[in-house]
């Protein structure tokens, strides 16, 4: 009894100590000088205890847990003051120089001085015990140091926790020696604790190598959960399924064929050695199934998800819609190989994964499936796996490498299929051999990848020259591709197999081997190498196709292409003297609208031009004349030589020029249809007409020809409209089935010839505005008549001495030199056009007797549509003026819809919408829209106009861009008259306003504008979307 109560007597001064020392270093870590806490292990506490209980009775151990105070003495580390005191020991100056209890009681010394009294003068009676000369103080020290060093080294967590356990069970026999220096007994503790301390460490070491395996497994398992979170992303409206965001299914299977798409996959899961995963039990369940733990534990403590999580739990749904385009991941079924364990400092039962050393060792993610599938269906789909090599480094290859066994499956439907590779894994691509275009591009490697691939080939492997070392990177299994697209600007050297073949090479040239059948290659501007096609003696036809490269880049040496703007590319044929039936087997088409065709001349074969697209010549040279005899103009002047025919394509109807013969022959293609030609002294101009078709003839030059062949159809006759020649004089007489008429105008004469038939006989034939008669009556008046006949006439036939046409200008300057006193001085103004126009006349020398239609507000003339009107001056001086030319703009003030057709719009240069009452809907017939280029790159003359938007009092003025055969790039100004209500006033600077603003407010607008449009041509445009910051930001450019 005695012996025991000695024994309680000591574990209360024992606790009383431990308590006091837990608090006196409490505020240490406020006190701004530690980072520190110390305290004693409960775990070193018990085991001592029970030591002493093996010779007392079994009350000691409760009275001891009774006099601990648990959280007090929870186990925790020492913090930097120690760690830097091993900082300081290993210092130049050695052993000597520095000793760490003196180190140790200066610092807390120094924590007392920013301390509490209380707190103060416990530190500084700990600092005078460190500095006592007792062996076991000393010893204690070192020990503590030791397991301080092994903490600063520790990286992983097992390694942490058992060393923190060190320094804890170290501190705890540090202290008690402390502490017998003022109660001797307490000696007899501090070895026992020590070698209970050695014990507690391989236990540490055991339970922190349980949390470190939980520890990991929650980063495997939050890589699970984030790679499910976004499988699949549908968009219906655009046709796009993405697929990037799958990491963790595998196996995916798509199936397009049905408006309603089909998704299968395999979900990635965790599993049980023993019971694999079961993903229909819960957790109470499974731990059934397994044994684990108790039945009566609370549910805080099971393994949540233990072998029966997937992931993704579920596999979406795809809503119904056409898609077109699919985005595949490198999704891969994972098992998580996965035990239990008991965390014994949380209580609770948690999945971790295998430990390395155990015998049933597994990885904590192991691939069970990697490969997709994707089957099209009628529509045209692209497929893009993600990019994995983005770059051509060792060690993008070798992450690429990871997923060279991932397997891509593609079938291709009816529509054809596209596939862009990744850069990495296995790709079976079964393309339909009824889809036109089954296309495989490679631009999705990097830029400079030199590529190597042959269609031929059922199965190859596509290689990287890395540092000089070649690398597997993706192998390749295709049928039915016929299509290839090579990389951006690597080398590329393509084969092509017995289909029709279509290659789209880099800007880094290479060589291409054509297959059998037809064959196109695209190929863009700037090559950096130069570049050779092989055309194969099997191969029927060959397309060369230079998007990018206008005919003023190139001149052809045979059929060596030399290019201005890049690398040349070279023709070669494999058998060079075999003879060809036909100029059809090789073809060049440049990106103004020009096609080469090959002209075998002796031994040596020519490229020349064979046709021309009218309409790509205009966007391409928007400055140059397009009429073709203009065309032909400029072909001359670079150089190029025609072949026997050139033919030129242009809307609805198309030419063939015929140098021999210097004719010019039109078919129109389109019934019912208005057409203007223009005649040139260069060549004769044939037509081939239509139903119902009018055709209005102008001439370039003073005397000009015309064949018109009538199609011939009495429900709806044809027209041929003189009026823009302006004629003076008409007259006609027959050659058989042809009528040769006449046209005497102010400069010349010019011929036309009418062939007819029975059917065309209702035909019209136009001189002014109000002469016209039918091809019936001239025949009927040529009949009797062997001579020719006068068809029309002006009343008055005046000769002038000089003729200016003002329909196309804007001014005029010109100078009339006096003959004689008597002779007046006549100027003849013609308007061939199709509105009138008004001239206003500053005469600087010279004396005005006469004019017609003159107003006095100065020298102001009116010339109607087709139609002269004479100035005339007095002989007695030299004449010399200068004019402006204006046309009076088109007034619209009616609402609803309002049709303008092309003859309309295209005669004036402003249309002013001034509604009475709602504004119309304006619908602009044929209008196409000409966007100027933001820079010059084609050293094109058009000058780019500041005044796009334009605001004036409350009007607002747009400006349009459209091309002119005659004139290139012409405007067309439309005007909304009190567009603005009186809110615009309060604004300083309304356009910029307007056009940075994408919604302006809709109360300085007035309502009858509110959402109304304006079709140019088909395209319907709101008002508002035309001054938006895009038209702002692209044409005020200049001022």
């Amino acid at each position: 009894m005695e012996r025991n109560t000695i024994c309680l007597l000591m574990f209360r001064r024992l606790s009383t100590v431990f308590k006091h020392v837990t608090q006196m270093f409490s505020g240490i870590t406020d006190s701004g000088i530690f980072d520190f806490e110390i305290g004693l292990s409960i775990a070193g506490i018990v085991q001592y205890s029970r030591l002493l209980e093996q010779k007392g009775t079994g009350g000691v151990l409760s009275h001891l847990n009774a006099v601990i105070d648990i959280k007090q003495l929870a186990e925790s580390t020492l913090g930097s003051m120690i760690q830097v005191a091993g900082n300081k020991f290993f210092n130049p100056d050695g052993l000597q120089a520095f000793r760490m209890e003196t180190w140790l009681a200066n610092n807390l010394r120094k924590a007392a001085s920013h301390s509490g009294v209380t707190l103060a003068q416990a530190l500084n009676s700990c600092a005078r015990i460190l500095e006592l000369p007792v062996l076991e103080t000393i010893t204690g020290v070192w020990g503590l140091y030791s397991s301080i060093s092994e903490l600063q080294q520790a990286r992983h967590h097992t390694e942490i926790m058992s060393a923190r356990v060190r320094v804890a069970f170290d501190s705890i026999s540090l202290s008690l020696t402390f502490a017998s220096i003022a109660f001797p007994p307490l000696i007899v503790a501090a070895g026992p604790v020590a070698a209970v301390g050695m014990g507690a460490v391989s236990i540490a070491h055991n339970v922190a190598s349980k949390e470190e395996r939980h520890q990991q497994w929650m980063k495997y398992r939050q890589f699970l959960i984030d790679g499910s979170r976004n499988i699949m992303t549908a968009d219906p409206e655009n046709g796009i399924i993405d697929f990037s965001g799958n990491y963790v299914m595998g196996e995916l299977y798509l199936d397009l064929r049905d408006a309603k798409p089909v998704l299968k996959g395999r979900p990635s899961f965790n599993s049980n050695r023993k019971i694999g995963s079961c993903p229909e039990l819960n957790d109470w369940q499974i731990r059934q199934r397994l044994g684990y733990g108790y039945s009566f534990m609370p549910a805080s403590s099971l393994a949540r998800g233990y072998a029966n999580t997937q992931w993704p739990a579920h596999i979406p749904l795809i809503p119904e819609g056409e898609y077109s385009t699919v985005i595949v991941g490198y999704g891969r079924q994972f098992r998580a190989n996965t035990e239990i364990e008991y965390l014994s400092n949380s209580l609770v039962w948690r999945e971790v994964i295998y430990s390395p050393d155990s015998r049933y060792a597994l990885p904590p993610l192991e691939v069970l499936n990697q490969q997709c599938t994707v089957i099209c269906g009628k529509n045209k789909t692209t497929i893009i796996p993600v990019r994995i090599l983005n770059e051509l480094t060792p060690e993008r290859i070798r992450y690429a490498r990871t997923f060279k066994d991932y397997t891509f499956t593609f079938i291709g439907g009816d529509g054809g299929i596209t596939v862009q590779p990744g850069g990495a894994g296995i790709y079976k691509i079964d393309a339909s051999p009824v889809a036109e275009d089954n296309v495989l591009s490679f631009r999705g490697l990097p830029d400079s990848f030199e590529l190597i691939f042959d269609l031929s080939m059922e199965t190859q492997t596509v290689m990287s020259n890395v540092n000089g070392e070649e690398l597997p990177v993706m192998t390749i299994s295709q049928s039915g591709i016929n299509t290839i697209i090579g990389s951006l600007s690597g080398r590329n050297r393509l084969k092509g197999n017995s289909l029709n073949n279509t290659f789209h090479t880099g800007h880094g040239g290479g060589e291409i081997y054509s297959g059998g059948g037809n064959n196109r290659y695209i190929i863009p501007g700037k090559l950096i190498s130069p570049l050779s096609i092989h055309l194969d003696d099997d191969s029927v036809r060959h397309e060369i196709i230079l998007p990018e490269n206008d005919l003023s880049h190139i001149r052809a040496d045979g059929t060596h292409l030399r290019m201005s703007n890049g690398e040349d590319i070279t023709v070669q044929e494999v058998s060079p003297n075999r003879e060809r039936s036909n100029s059809e087997w090789l073809k060049v088409y440049t990106n103004d609208g020009f096609m080469l065709s090959p002209v075998r001349e002796g031994k040596q074969t020519i490229l020349k031009i064979s046709l021309c697209d009218i309409r790509r010549w205009k966007g391409c040279h928007p400055e140059r004349e397009s009429t073709p005899e203009g065309i032909l103009a400029v072909l001359h002047d670079w150089g190029w030589s025609l072949d026997h025919e050139v033919v030129f394509h242009s809307g609805n109807m198309s030419a063939r020029y015929i140098p021999v013969a210097r004719n010019l022959c039109w078919q129109v293609s389109v019934d019912s249809s208005e057409v203007t030609f223009t005649g040139h002294s260069s060549c004769k101009t044939t037509i081939y007409g239509t139903s119902g078709t009018r055709y209005n003839l102008r001439t370039y030059d003073a005397n000009s020809a015309f064949c018109i062949e009538l199609y011939g159809d009495s429900n709806r006759p044809e027209i041929v409209d003189l009026r823009e020649l302006v004629p003076v004089k008409v007259t006609a007489e027959r050659d058989g089935n042809t009528l040769k008429l006449t046209v005497h105008h102010s400069e010349g004469i010019v011929s036309v010839d009418i062939v007819y038939n029975d059917n065309s006989t209702e035909t019209w034939v136009y001189f002014s505005p109000s002469e016209m008669v039918k091809l019936k009556d001239i025949i009927g008046l040529t009949e009797s008549n062997h001579h020719s006949v006068i068809l029309y006439q002006t009343t008055t036939e005046i000769s002038a001495n000089k003729v200016l046409r003002i329909d196309n200008l804007s001014s005029i300057t010109t100078f009339i030199p006096s003959i004689s006193k008597d002779k007046e001085i006549i100027l003849c103004l013609e308007n061939s056009g199709w509105t009138e126009k008004n001239v206003k006349l500053t005469l600087l020398s010279g004396k005005l007797k006469d004019a017609i239609n003159l107003h006095k507000e100065p020298l102001s003339i009116n010339v109607k549509p087709s139609s002269v009107e004479y100035v005339i001056f007095s002989g007695e001086e030299n004449v010399s003026l200068t004019g402006d030319i204006s046309t009076p703009p088109l007034f619209i003030t009616s609402s609803g819809i309002v049709s303008v057709p092309e003859y309309r719009w295209r005669s004036v240069e402003q249309i002013i919408i001034s509604p009475v009452n709602d504004a119309p809907t304006v619908k602009l017939i044929d209008f196409i829209r000409y966007e100027l280029p933001l820079s010059n790159e084609k050293e094109s003359g058009v000058m780019y106009h500041p005044g796009f938007i334009r605001i004036h009092n409350h009007d607002l003025t747009i400006k349009f861009f459209y091309l002119s055969e005659e004139n290139g790039v012409r405007t067309l100004d439309i005007t909304l008259r009190n567009y603005f209500t009186k809110r615009i006033d309060d604004i300083s600077e309304p356009e910029k306003m307007i056009a940075t603003t994408p919604l302006p407010d809709s109360r300085l607008i007035r309502q009858k504008y509110h959402w109304r449009l304006i079709y140019m041509g088909d395209t319907p445009l709101s008002i508002i979307g035309l001054v938006s910051v895009k038209n702002y930001s692209k044409y005020r450019m200049k001022n």
